[in-house]
């Protein structure tokens, strides 16, 4: 597998970048208390009209929320405390990438009713893993999932779907995201690297960081690595491309005065 050459950029210019870059998530972190909910006569509150309990727009929103939250994070790391740990940013932007992604997912169709099915996809998801969770811990559930997952099929059915609603993967959403958003880099290769740092993958590693031999024999190699500037620039960039888009989306969705 091929992976993004890091910008050839000096340390500066990659600090200056970054600080451009994040004032951008600091906007819509501060616009975040006074988000508008989904406006009488447009596409999104049509959308809600149809998904019971289950809408697309709260679930955009919250999406969208962590993504600011671990991007918020993220600045905190890097540009206050001036900590670029080898894993610990790409995880970050990692989760920022997927987030926005699902926001993105949920918002992209331009067809009304598949994005009341991504709606209830999201929902059934988000009810299963719940669902999984209580029964790992041992804990009550107020309704049984079997229940809750015919509600929604019911819903689902009113539109034209048939049969189970199947979960949608990560995959799935970055890679709508992908198609969604005119982005620098690979929206899906810079997520796949995130996710390798995120779960301790050797590959990661040895493909997007700095390398310097300390020792080796015939069978080890101790290896030091170092992260840069210039490489959380690339995945953050790519984050706040698709957390741009998802917000487009949104607006879009809720401002036309003709249901889609």
């Amino acid at each position: 597998m091929t992976t993004p050459e890091p910008a050839t950029v000096t340390e500066e210019d990659a600090d200056r970048a970054l600080t451009a870059v994040f004032s951008r998530v600091f906007a819509i972190r501060d616009a975040l208390p006074s988000f508008t909910p989904a406006l009488p006569l447009t596409p999104l509150a049509h959308d809600d009209a149809r998904t019971g309990a289950h809408k697309g727009s709260t679930a955009a929103v919250r999406s969208i929320s962590a993504a600011v939250e671990h991007l918020d994070v993220l600045h905190l790391l890097v540009m206050d405390a001036r900590h670029v740990h080898p894993s610990a940013p790409f995880t970050l932007a990692r989760a920022a990438i997927e987030t926005a992604s699902s926001a993105t997912w949920l918002l992209a169709p331009p067809d009304h009713r598949e994005r009341v099915i991504r709606a209830l996809r999201h929902a059934a998801r988000d009810a299963r893993d719940g669902a999984q969770a209580a029964t790992d811990a041992g804990a009550p559930q107020p309704r049984p999932l079997e229940a809750r997952i015919a509600e929604m099929e019911e819903l689902a059915a009113a539109v034209g779907h048939r049969g189970q609603l199947k979960s949608p993967s990560s995959t799935e959403c970055v890679k709508a995201a992908e198609a969604a958003v005119e982005s620098v880099f690979p929206v899906l290769l810079i997520w796949r690297l995130c996710s390798g740092f995120a779960h301790g993958r050797t590959w990661a590693t040895l493909a997007w960081l700095e390398q310097e031999i300390h020792d080796s024999t015939d069978t080890d190699v101790r290896l030091k690595v170092t992260n840069s500037l210039d490489r959380v620039l690339m995945v953050t960039l790519t984050a706040v491309e698709v957390l741009d888009r998802a917000l487009r989306l949104y607006g879009e969705r809720n401002t036309s005065a003709f249901a889609q």
